[in-house]
């Protein structure tokens, strides 16, 4: 079973909770969904460890203030069953609102180009599962 990380990565800006979410632009979208960071966590990788490389490959930023552990669930795709561990990072280093990025990395994603952007929380857009999978989680762990 294939084990990933979904990444909910946040921001305070002008006094508002963020959450950074993108769209795949480039070369051909292989999701036309608005999806968070994440991916798979290497053979005899940590999780935790996971999380921070799959953030910097698929968004560019290097910088987190926090880092917790929202939980483990597994979700049955359409083509696999994967083992998910959730984690929130809080993003602290300057952004702009919108910005592409290529991917990085050895995934079936490397080369692509996503369009990142941060929307404001609670979400005005659905996020679709398996991206959504712990936002719920986030929300509880930011309201209380």
């Amino acid at each position: 079973m294939r084990q990933r990380v979904n990444l909910l990565i946040t921001r305070a800006f002008e006094a508002r909770l963020q959450l950074l979410v993108f769209l795949e632009i480039a070369p051909e979208p292989l999701l036309d969904v608005l999806q968070t960071p994440g991916g798979t966590i290497e053979p005899g990788e940590e999780p935790l460890r996971a999380a921070f490389r799959e953030a910097n490959e698929e968004t560019g930023l290097a910088n987190f203030g926090h880092a917790r552990f929202l939980g483990e669930t597994i979700f049955e795709g359409t083509t696999e069953t994967v083992h998910i561990h959730g984690f929130h990072l809080t993003c602290v280093e300057e952004t702009p609102a919108i910005w592409d990025h290529c991917v990085t990395g050895t995934g079936t994603d490397d080369g692509m180009t996503f369009r990142l952007r941060w929307i404001d929380l609670p979400l005005q857009e659905t996020l679709r599962p398996p991206f959504n999978l712990f936002l719920d989680r986030l929300t509880e762990e930011l309201t209380g």
